[in-house]
């Protein structure tokens, strides 16, 4: 099997990925043409002191573009395990589709179904997290209130959310994005 791993996110530039991902995957970041999904920074991650990162979100994101590596592995499997190791989440949050119809029955999976189809992949594992902005905040994610969260992380998280949004790719462009790079809340 062929199987191809899409990023928009920190699998692409935090050094986490360096070189034990660089043991499963093989070749340079590539984008994965005639695939865009909605994507937002609306997760707030714990492991990153409350910074808000990018996540698939259908209720607020924006198309953007991604990119895909390929995988050394051969087995679907060991690919989900290398991905949710790496993520250090749970087989759940690991999306998946076959180019056979096989899939997870994430956000978004028909579209990647068809990309994987047409860019012949066998197969394709993508992080499935969804965004938590709601049940951490008790309130639907807005630009605003998103700008105002970030305002209001301590130093450490201002920095690590500084950091996050500074390394995602250029052409990932959200509403949120483009207020932090209009009014940056990290000052």
């Amino acid at each position: 099997m062929t199987i191809a791993i899409l990023g928009w996110g920190s699998l692409i530039w935090d050094e986490r990925t360096g070189e034990e991902f660089d043991k499963w995957c093989k070749g340079a970041w590539t984008p994965a043409e005639g695939l865009r999904l909605p994507l937002e920074f609306s997760r707030i991650s714990k492991t990153r002191g409350n910074a808000l990162t990018l996540v698939i979100d259908q209720d607020h994101g924006t198309e953007c573009p991604v990119k895909y590596k390929t995988s050394k592995r051969k087995e679907l499997n060991d690919v989900i395990c290398d991905l949710r190791r790496r993520e250090g989440t749970v087989w759940k949050h690991i999306g998946y589709c076959t180019k056979d119809g096989q899939f997870s029955p994430h956000f978004c999976w028909d579209r990647i179904f068809e990309w994987v189809k047409m860019a012949n992949f066998d197969a394709v594992v993508w992080t499935a997290l969804q965004s938590n902005y709601l049940i951490e905040k008790k309130e639907t994610f807005s630009v605003e209130g998103a700008h105002v969260h970030l305002k209001r992380l301590s130093s450490s998280g201002k920095r690590e959310a500084a950091e996050y949004f500074r390394n995602a790719p250029m052409d990932i462009r959200t509403k949120l994005r483009d207020k932090v790079d209009a009014e940056s809340p990290f000052d």
